[in-house]
């Protein structure tokens, strides 16, 4: 449960940037026996970030008991440099209060995503064992529980959990993709020296209101890695949330795919007809949005109700971002998969009404 300690001493003067480091020490999880003969030590990484808290009177701003938004670095060496090479990331994160104990010391979350370079994929000739990453560039996502102190005036240390994934969302593949679990520890230093004041908060009453979303997205994928085309996949989105908060959302929905990789699963299958309904399937799904800003995060779990030509699995799940550009239009960009295989990845528009 969040702390209601608050300080009611003026805001810091001037921004207060931070500059950090941080060490990871961790393994790759085989999530599929195709991974596990490619692991062959625990993997080392860092990153190096900077962060700006956000102290402010903003609505956004307090309801996160004033996070910390910022960039950075990360590297790691996955210890199977012929195989897998090194990962290399840019990366965006927020990272916000669970519980803040006391001006010096909290429990926070860390969401961050971004871009990486693998310097080692797939390759028929050269890098054929490598059935977990078949691109250079790939996403990367990460979610973190750390404990930070603040150790002198100006510096903090932190140290907790991490779990990270690298996919393309099988832009091409192979793409079994890259689980990270570990255990980190860093510190920071404020520039310039300022010491960080937290506000008291004062959250406006909020009015809740049921919000609907209508969603077209494209993508491409690959069917088999010996199949060099591509196929487009297209769905039609609608949801309906609740806003319990202005940064909390849950919601249902319904979902139509349509799929044109399918037209090889009926030439496998020998079936040398198909109509444009056999490319199809529906499904309904729950949701959990967290908006900070412009900024939502949505996570979805979904169930098809119509299958069609039978796939992988009956749920499917989604990981991903939306930002609102208008009172009424946003951009989404998620990942659709099946449990952790990736099926592709969703770029779409929306349109957003509202219901009091």
């Amino acid at each position: 449960m969040l702390s209601p300690r608050g300080h009611t001493r003026p805001l810091p003067g001037k921004a207060t940037w931070q500059a950090g480091a941080t060490y990871y020490y961790g393994f790759i999880y085989p999530h599929n026996v195709k991974i596990e003969y490619l692991i062959q030590d625990h993997v080392g990484g860092y990153e190096i970030f900077f962060v700006k808290p956000a102290i402010s009177q903003n609505v956004y701003d307090q309801l996160f008991y004033f996070p910390r938004i910022g960039i950075g670095l990360f590297h790691a060496s996955l210890r199977n440099p012929r195989v897998l090479g090194s990962v290399n990331s840019v990366v965006g994160f927020l990272n916000a209060p669970v519980y803040r104990f006391s001006e010096r010391s909290e429990l926070d979350y860390q969401i961050t995503a971004g871009l990486t370079y693998l310097t080692r994929k797939f390759d028929l000739y050269d890098n054929n064992i490598n059935e977990a990453i078949g691109t250079h560039l790939n996403l990367h996502f990460t979610a973190m529980l750390n404990y930070r102190v603040r150790i002198l005036k100006y510096f903090e240390w932190r140290g907790g959990l991490t779990f990270s994934h690298f996919s393309n969302g099988r832009v091409s593949l192979p793409n079994y993709g890259l689980n990270y679990i570990a255990a980190c520890t860093g510190i920071s230093y404020n520039i310039p020296q300022t010491t960080l004041i937290y506000p008291a908060r004062d959250i406006p009453e909020f009015e809740r209101f049921n919000e609907h979303i209508i969603i077209v997205s494209a993508g491409i994928k690959q069917y088999i890695i010996e199949d060099p085309d591509y196929y487009l996949v297209h769905s039609l989105s609608y949801d309906v949330g609740r806003r319990l908060q202005q940064h909390i959302k849950l919601s249902a929905g319904t979902d139509i795919f349509y799929d044109t990789s399918i037209i090889k699963d009926f030439e496998r299958a020998g079936r040398s007809g198909y109509r444009y309904p056999d490319l199809c399937r529906a499904g309904i799904h729950g949701g959990f949005h967290l908006t900070y800003r412009d900024l939502t995060m949505i996570v979805m779990e979904g169930f098809y109700i119509w299958p069609g030509y039978p796939p992988p699995s009956r749920f499917y799940n989604r990981l991903g971002l939306q930002y609102k550009m208008s009172e009424h239009f946003i951009i989404n960009l998620s990942l659709k998969s099946h449990y952790a295989v990736a099926d592709f990845i969703e770029w779409g528009v929306g349109y957003v009404f509202t219901q009091k």
